[in-house]
């Protein structure tokens, strides 16, 4: 069950700094305290903590800017398409954005 007004104590405080300074995402953090991910990382933020991107979102930019490294060497959206494990229709949308 998710208390979102469960008073955090400067104990708690203390470790989930710890925790998430060590590596752990913040949504583990919080689901082991009970707590709403965006509660952790609220809180980081106030206290100075510097907040890690999505682990997802640097795998996507790589894949993305290997579509686009792709298209600019001719490859067809189809080929690209079969040959990433993505439909064309995505790597169409991907090339129009350019990202």
């Amino acid at each position: 069950m998710v208390r979102p007004f469960q008073p955090i104590t400067p104990q708690t405080e203390a470790r989930i700094i710890a925790r998430y300074t060590a590596g752990e995402a913040a949504k583990t953090i919080a689901d082991e305290m009970g707590l709403p991910t965006l509660r952790i990382l609220r809180f980081l933020r106030r206290n100075g903590v510097p907040i890690r991107p999505r682990r997802g979102m640097a795998a996507q930019r790589a894949r993305n800017a290997d579509i686009l490294r792709l298209r600019d060497e001719g490859y067809s959206m189809v080929q690209i398409g079969e040959a990433m494990g993505v439909s064309k229709q995505r790597i169409h949308q991907i090339v129009k954005r350019g990202y």
